[in-house]
């Protein structure tokens, strides 16, 4: 079996590799396809981030695509009508 060396690891902010977690976390990714696709972004072996995104998914504190991004997507008009009712975006 032929090695592989691994990406150069990325240590500023990737909006990709956030947007792989956040489709995994919305189910339009599988968990193998997720980490290969970090993998292939970040450098993180596929092992690890199988495990980040499983404790993200299914943790005890069950992360929202909104805090993992750090921003909603919705329009701005949607946005302002939801404040001060339940349903507003809030960040963690």
């Amino acid at each position: 079996m032929a090695k592989s060396n691994p990406p150069e690891a990325v240590s500023t902010y990737s909006p990709e590799a956030i947007e792989v977690i956040v489709d995994h976390i919305r189910g339009l990714r599988s968990l193998d396809g997720a980490a290969k696709e970090l993998y292939r972004l970040t450098g993180l072996l596929p092992d690890y981030g199988k495990a980040l995104l499983k404790a993200m998914k299914n943790g005890s504190a069950r992360t929202n695509a909104t805090v993992v991004r750090g921003y909603s997507k919705e329009p701005e008009r949607t946005r302002l009508g939801k404040i001060g009712k339940p349903n507003e975006t809030r960040l963690r």
